[in-house]
């Protein structure tokens, strides 16, 4: 057929040259034209190429193909995330303020102020000099708490409890800000910069009412400001706007020889004790053992809740992750789903293109119905 089809065109190709110059010179083409109609319904008649049948056919599986393994391979941009978490050590970068008034007590052991631009204690501390600079305080006995809690937003934020019950908060970069009061007999040093003490000369009496202790530091890039407490209660904070989140915490070198190795990451071991993490466009739900290294990249959401006590950080976490890694490096697992996991747990969207689908067939048999 094909030698056929080129032996017509070939012909045809022929007669036009001639019917062309007949005409040229003022000659008869009639017969050249009855002749080259005979050629173009003779190719018309003849049975399209094989090829030009299943053209299409392969042209649509190898697009199918391409566009599924893309979507087998390729992942999402960003994947929601739920987060419940049982941890001692969290870091975030705070997206907005945080702003806290109530009564967290803080006393039974030292009370740790370190590297604030400003400490203002009350007169009947009698120190001799403004505790300004990089000022810190201790408090030791008596009775103190917390009674307010202030961190501008974009400020990182750490937050870590230690296995003796020792909780430290620290800061960098923005301003932190709150307030102490201690009542009864409390020990009371304090200085204007580190390695530097000032004399603080404390009433016999004691403290009644308590005397309040106000701490304020503008926030420096490279010097983090230090609230570390024994707490006796716990803490609640909620609606915690962040741009970043870590479960990690930084271990020494002899705590990376005795930590176990799969939970050491670049100098810093997973502080997770317990939790659940939900990949919300999936529905997977992953248990976390203790010690599970997973890592969290570009978290932008909410701490709906966060509690720090005496037993560790407790957190709930909702939002988006630009990556989700879980395991040590080179052998970790990405839970970030690809599109075509994405596109198959989406209910909505499959039930929407089944009805845009039924919607266009009943529109396209009215229309042959239609033309009958």
């Amino acid at each position: 057929m094909q030698a056929q089809r080129r032996k017509l065109s070939k012909t045809a190709a022929e007669l036009a040259c001639v019917a062309a110059e007949k005409a040229a010179s003022g000659g008869d083409v009639s017969e050249e034209l009855k002749q080259l109609d005979v050629c173009q319904r003779l190719l018309a008649a003849l049975p399209p190429p094989r090829f030009h049948d299943i053209y299409p056919a392969f042209l649509i599986t190898a697009i199918c193909l391409t566009a599924a393994s893309m979507a087998w391979a390729i992942r999402v941009p960003k994947t929601k995330i739920h987060l419940r978490a049982k941890t001692t050590s969290v870091t975030m970068r705070l997206a907005g303020p945080l702003d806290w008034k109530g009564s967290w007590r803080v006393g039974g052991s030292l009370v740790r102020l370190q590297e604030f631009a400003r400490l203002e204690v009350p007169p009947e501390f009698g120190t001799t000099e403004p505790l300004t600079g990089r000022a810190w305080l201790d408090i030791a006995g008596g009775s103190t708490k917390l009674t307010r809690l202030g961190i501008s937003r974009g400020a990182l934020v750490s937050v870590t409890s230690s296995e003796s019950g020792y909780v430290q908060i620290l800061t960098l970069g923005k301003a932190f800000q709150g307030e102490i009061q201690t009542a009864g007999s409390p020990s009371v040093s304090a200085g204007r910069a580190p390695g530097r003490t000032t004399q603080v000369r404390l009433p016999s009496a004691p403290f009644d009412p308590p005397a309040t202790v106000t701490f304020y530091d503008a926030g420096r890039p490279a010097i983090p400001a230090l609230l570390r407490v024994s707490p006796a209660g716990t803490l609640k904070l909620s609606q915690v706007a962040t741009q970043g989140l870590s479960l990690f915490a930084e271990t020494t070198n002899a705590e990376q020889q005795s930590s176990v190795a799969s939970t050491v990451v670049k100098g810093f071991t997973s502080s997770i004790v317990e939790g659940t993490l939900t990949l919300s466009d999936t529905g997977e739900a992953l248990k976390l053992d203790a010690g599970a290294p997973l890592d969290i990249a570009g978290a932008d959401g909410l701490i709906s809740t966060l509690e720090i006590g005496p037993t560790g950080v407790q957190l709930s976490f909702d939002g988006e992750a630009r990556g989700v890694l879980l395991g040590i490096p080179g052998f970790d697992r990405n839970l970030k789903p690809t599109f075509l996991e994405y596109l198959y747990n989406q209910k909505k969207l499959g039930f929407f293109w089944g009805v845009v689908t039924f919607i266009w067939g009943l529109i396209w048999s009215g229309r042959k119905l239609l033309s009958l």
